[in-house]
């Protein structure tokens, strides 16, 4: 009588454990009730480069000091879906880019148009141009928890990401 008990107490934690390991994945990965991201949830906000990802490395922007070097402006981006145009600050000229938002999560960028200032400095350096090819380059895009990462490509067309926050 005992074993058998066992084997049924065995078979309904089998059966509750299948049941409920995809809401709980689902639970953990963002929600039940999360709805996918759409290029809409990324549009009208300005986003501030943090990091750089590359094959090589990464750069990391230390926003507190950019800040105190009244630079806490650069390497940003703003997207207007109505327009289709992206905009920013790189270091320390404005910016404008065409972009085209594909299906799924792609995303094309075009050259940007630029002011013409002298960069006195290289934020973490990271130059401005290396920034604007990077966005050229751009192929898709990701929302991960607050955080927008564009992929791309490196100078020598390795894979890259733009972590912005």
């Amino acid at each position: 009588m005992q074993k058998i008990k066992k084997n049924s107490v065995k078979k309904h934690v089998i059966v509750l454990y299948l049941l409920l390991t995809p809401g709980l994945i689902a639970l953990y990965a963002g929600g039940a009730s999360a709805k996918a991201a759409s290029f809409g949830d990324i549009t009208g906000k300005d986003w501030l480069l943090s990091e750089v990802k590359t094959a090589g490395g990464s750069i990391k922007m230390d926003r507190q000091k950019l800040a105190e070097d009244n630079m806490a402006g650069v390497y940003s981006i703003r997207f207007d879906g109505e327009r289709a145009m992206a905009m920013g600050m790189g270091a320390p000229n404005r910016y404008t880019a065409p972009f085209i938002a594909g299906e799924g999560f792609s995303l094309r960028m075009g050259p940007a148009a630029a002011t013409l200032m002298m960069g006195i400095k290289e934020p973490e350096g990271l130059n401005e141009r290396e920034y604007f090819a990077y966005l050229e380059t751009v192929t898709n895009w990701a929302l991960k928890g607050g955080t927008l990462e564009l992929s791309c490509k490196d100078s020598s067309g390795g894979s890259a990401v733009l972590v912005f926050n």
